[in-house]
């Protein structure tokens, strides 16, 4: 019988639902999911399908506070460790340190002797208040000491991992991966990514960018207007998603005299972005803070050139000279001349995104998958963490 790994995460999403299926199906390890809460409130269009792996719901409520890197929703809830005790599982794996039912699973699996791990996106990055570095790692450190095997998400958030006291030899990055084939087949498909390019205004092989993400602060889109307002031509420009900020950034947009490159399309269905992110040929990304950036990942499996900010986590992992650029975060000019460079010439993006679409699928859910599978078998190899109480045997 595979192992059975209790998995306590924060809510469905389209790139960990369909991990957690591929965990199902490949059976060297049996995942049972429990969410904090069954859907994203922020984002209307996410409908995860959740049926191909065991999971429930944990009852609880919520709290959003909305700050400059967007809102937050602090989760609590009820009856971890009552829902552990019933499962007794193998090993014990929790999405990262911001909600209280992460410690508790922590916690529990602690006091009955059974392997933890943690999943990280942060990065170890400089904060403007020492107050905040402090508070993180006085809150983190403790669950993740008490794990055997770690698994971050990019080469940066495992930086992390390392500072609050993981092993090195037993992290395993694990990134939030898409499934690269899906937009492999849609970028395949000449005619539909035909007809989505003529439906947006798009004629010929002239290059496309396309930004999907929430418009908020962290995202960074007011320097890619500002970035685009330098290049003559403008780059046609399809900014997916929508947020607090939409209406600011159509006026900046406009006062740019951006309008007719810079189309804003709004929040789109996941089959909807998926069709441009294929029809595009760059993918940008110009967070100011970015834990991972799904969205490059997805891009560049749909065969768009990166353009990523060096706050984006994906990118330290993803985006090198043969497969796009990545630029100073925050620094406009910097950022149009490495867009410049990847659309000035269709033939050299062209090469650049079949670059890019290699190097996402050799890191897509397959990957993903096979990277929790070793992390388990780590974990259960050097069992529970030093400290841990040991339940004795009768």
């Amino acid at each position: 019988m595979p192992p059975v790994l209790a998995i306590v995460t924060e809510l469905p999403t389209p790139y960990r639902a369909p991990l957690y299926d591929l965990l199902a199906a490949r059976g060297v390890v049996a995942p049972h999911v429990f969410y904090l809460v069954a859907r994203e409130v922020l984002r209307a269009s996410w409908a995860v399908d959740c049926a191909g792996h065991p999971h429930e719901h944990l009852r609880g409520g919520s709290l959003t506070v909305r700050g400059p890197k967007g809102p937050f929703t602090w989760k609590w809830n009820r009856g971890v460790a009552r829902r552990l005790d019933a499962l007794r599982p193998d090993a014990v794996l929790v999405s990262g340190w911001a909600h209280g039912a992460m410690h508790a699973a922590s916690r529990w699996a602690a006091r009955r002797g059974v392997p933890s791990l943690v999943v990280s996106e942060s990065h170890l990055r400089p904060h403007r208040l020492a107050l905040r570095a402090w508070a993180r790692d006085r809150v983190a450190r403790p669950l993740v000491r008490r794990a055997s095997a770690w698994l971050p998400v990019s080469s940066r958030a495992q930086a992390l991992l390392t500072h609050l006291g993981a092993d090195p030899a037993r992290c395993f990055v694990v990134p939030n991966a898409p499934d690269a084939e899906r937009f492999a087949r849609a970028r395949a498909d000449g005619a539909r990514r035909a007809a989505v390019r003529r439906e947006l205004g798009i004629e010929g092989a002239e290059p496309v960018t396309v930004f999907v993400g929430r418009l908020i602060p962290a995202k960074a889109v007011d320097v890619l207007l500002d970035a685009a307002s330098r290049l003559r031509p403008v780059p046609r420009t399809w900014i997916v998603g929508g947020g607090p900020l939409a209406t600011r950034l159509h006026a900046r947009a406009a006062a740019l005299g951006l309008a007719d490159r810079v189309r804003f399309l709004g929040e789109q269905p996941y089959p909807r972005v998926v069709e441009l992110l294929a029809a595009a040929d760059v993918v940008a990304l110009p967070s100011a803070h970015e834990p991972y950036g799904v969205s490059l990942h997805e891009g560049m499996a749909a065969g768009c050139a990166a353009l990523a900010s060096d706050a984006v986590g994906a990118a330290a992992d993803l985006v090198d000279a043969a497969t796009g650029a990545t630029f100073p975060s925050g620094d406009a000019a910097a950022l149009a001349t490495a867009w410049e460079a990847l659309v000035r010439d269709p033939r050299r993006g062209a090469t650049l995104g079949g670059a890019a679409a290699v190097r996402a699928r050799a890191r897509a859910l397959p990957f993903a998958a096979a990277q929790v599978e070793r992390a388990v078998d780590a974990a259960l190899r050097a069992g529970p963490a030093v400290g841990a109480v040991v339940p004795s045997r009768p």
